[in-house]
């Protein structure tokens, strides 16, 4: 994230002088037959439950909103098949934490991806973003306290009961049960059955560190922590103490 201007403005400018409970980023890309498709905070170390909110309740309602205009909702990005089996399965991107909807959701905001395919027309691509906007707002109009609430315990936690560990890798990982899903086979959507591998676990952790300590010349990693609402102190004299 603040790889551009315009992103920059939107991190200074809204997500750390806002705060908003819920923050979309919406793009043209996911998969066709699909109007629409959807992710939210993929990275380990968000708050859990943050994230089951988003990928549960949340990602219903916008599913619903959006079949009730007969358009089809599904997760980002897109299917991959087997070649010697044939099987298909359903993937995403990396948990980076500079995407915005990692990033946010590790400042503990729901955050969300709105991806639109490129197949569809201008006017059908406004039309999709338009559709899943009205069923994500009409669902937190309606579920506006349990939306507050959401996001309130999630930075409560984050303060004043954080995890032990935090994890250092992460790797892929599928749902329990196999989902149906829309591929394109001969230029024609066909529903296949599959795993939905859109979560990322850790697979390696360290102890959460009370602190780190870098270089006080080190002033533009400074200026870029201070930049994303990390606090950063400077030492005034020399100091002593145990590290593990």
């Amino acid at each position: 994230i603040a790889e551009t201007p315009e992103i920059t403005a939107v991190l200074e400018k809204v997500l750390l002088q806002w705060w908003p409970d819920v923050y979309v980023d919406v793009h043209n890309g996911g998969a066709y037959p699909y109007h629409l498709t959807y992710q939210a905070t993929l990275h380990p170390n968000a708050d859990s439950a943050l994230v089951a909110f988003a990928r549960g309740p949340m990602y219903q309602a916008v599913k619903r909103h959006m079949e009730s205009q007969n358009m089809r909702f599904y997760w980002y990005s897109g299917p991959r098949r087997n070649a010697a089996t044939g099987e298909y399965t359903w993937h995403t991107t990396e948990p980076w934490a500079r995407k915005q909807h990692s990033y946010g959701g590790l400042q503990n905001m729901i955050t969300l991806l709105y991806e639109i395919p490129g197949r569809w027309t201008l006017r059908e691509q406004s039309d999709n973003a338009r559709e899943g906007m009205v069923g994500l707002i009409r669902f937190v109009a309606d579920n506006a306290q349990q939306v507050r609430s959401t996001v309130v315990e999630a930075r409560r936690r984050t303060l004043h009961s954080p995890r032990p560990q935090i994890a250092i890798g992460s790797t892929e990982a599928a749902y329990p049960q196999p989902e149906q899903f829309y591929v394109m086979q001969d230029n024609e959507p066909q529903l296949v059955t599959g795993l939905n591998r859109t979560l990322w676990v850790a697979n390696s952790t360290r102890a959460r560190p009370w602190a780190y300590a870098f270089d006080g010349n080190l002033h533009k990693v400074a200026d870029l922590m201070r930049r994303h609402a990390i606090e950063v102190e400077r030492l005034e004299a020399p100091l002593q103490v145990d590290v593990e």
